[in-house]
């Protein structure tokens, strides 16, 4: 499918939705922050004399407090090295800290904003994909998410720009964490139709940035981090997420197999999905990101009979990989205020706490 015919809006496409070079490519987020350059949000922060460069040399002046004395607005750490940030917990990715001093600079970014999902998701062992939001007669339909941008930390050590968003599904008038339901249909064991109706949930989690700080207060269900390296000219986007699945109304073959109300994943579902300098991907004007979970096995299925160990035969396993397609953002900048863009059919406000986009994603496969 060709970059101008991934959005629809209105009953026409959203043509040009590459963003150009140099944008700040961000991650959704979802999901979603970077490319080599930055000036879409704000200028990239530069090194002041107040921070102490950790190679040695002459060191900034120290006003007489034996610190380096920060221009206004920025704040410099010196601090020992700690994980490029995400999320914290049973599912952590963290990464061996080190003794090297770094120092590390804050500028806030924050926007609030929301963009349509839609997406494709494999169960390896049915070998088929199943729509993440599938509406009548299995077509796409697209699940708001809402994204909170905060701010930006420049590793000046290291030469990397790590940009921090927050994000959560909002599904119906309660603002349920949770793509909408809907009924997919695989082959069983390679031979028998097997319908039900899937539902994938949002769990909080702790969103930590590279300095070991939360990101946002609670309750925060994505984090998404993008880091861009400078010297090398790539970025890494990855959103992360802790997701129960649950299936209801399963039938085989045409009969129903009674699963009852509370067959679901026995643990959470780890979801971390990427967007690479070879993808695609800019959180405001949307792309691809995609991964590869492990579906966990199953409980609670059955009510005459236990047939948990038939969902595990069926679905759990290794494999299941995941493409998402995320539209357009409408987002509105707040520090800088920098005020609403163009992709918004309802601008945030009472009603719509982070607005509604004006266009959706046509996911691919």
């Amino acid at each position: 499918m060709s970059s101008s015919s991934r959005w629809a809006g209105a009953g026409v496409r959203r043509p040009g939705w590459k963003a150009a070079a140099g944008a700040v490519m961000i991650v959704t987020g979802v999901i979603l922050v970077v490319t080599p350059a930055f000036g879409t949000l704000s200028p990239r922060p530069q090194p002041s004399a107040a921070c102490a460069s950790p190679t040695g040399g002459t060191g900034p002046s120290t006003g007489g407090t034996g610190h380096p004395s920060a221009a206004p607005g920025e704040q410099c750490h010196s601090a020992r090295r700690a994980p490029s940030g995400g999320l914290t917990g049973a599912g952590a990715r963290g990464s061996r800290s080190r003794a090297a001093s770094s120092c590390f600079f804050k500028q806030p970014t924050e926007w609030i904003g929301s963009a349509y999902l839609a997406g494709w998701a494999n169960a390896a062992k049915l070998k088929g994909a199943a729509l993440l939001s599938p509406g009548a007669w299995d077509e796409p339909k697209s699940a708001l998410q809402d994204l909170h941008g905060w701010y930006l930390i420049s590793d000046l050590c290291n030469n990397t720009l790590y940009q921090y968003v927050t994000g959560a599904l909002d599904y119906g008038k309660h603002h349920v964490p949770q793509f909408p339901p809907g009924r997919t249909t695989f082959l069983s064991f390679g031979f028998m139709p097997t319908t039900a109706t899937m539902q994938l949930s949002q769990v909080p989690i702790r969103c930590m940035d590279v300095m070991g700080h939360l990101v946002a207060p609670p309750p925060t269900y994505e984090c998404i981090v993008a880091a861009s390296n400078q010297a090398t000219n790539s970025y890494i986007v990855t959103a992360t997420s802790e997701m129960q699945i649950r299936i209801s109304d399963v039938r085989v073959n045409g009969v129903k197999l009674d699963v009852g109300n509370n067959c679901r994943t026995a643990a959470l579902m780890h979801t971390v999905l990427q967007a690479s300098s070879g993808n695609q991907y800019d959180v405001l004007n949307g792309g691809i990101l995609q991964g590869s979970p492990t579906i966990p096995r199953w409980t609670g299925c059955g009510v005459r009979e236990n047939l948990d160990a038939i969902i595990d035969a069926a679905l759990a396993g290794k494999g299941n990989f995941t493409l998402v397609t995320q539209g357009p953002t409408c987002a509105f900048w707040i520090n800088p205020p920098n005020g609403l863009n163009a992709n918004c059919r309802i601008p945030p406000g009472p009603g719509h706490p982070y607005g509604v986009p004006k266009y959706y994603p046509i996911p691919e496969r």
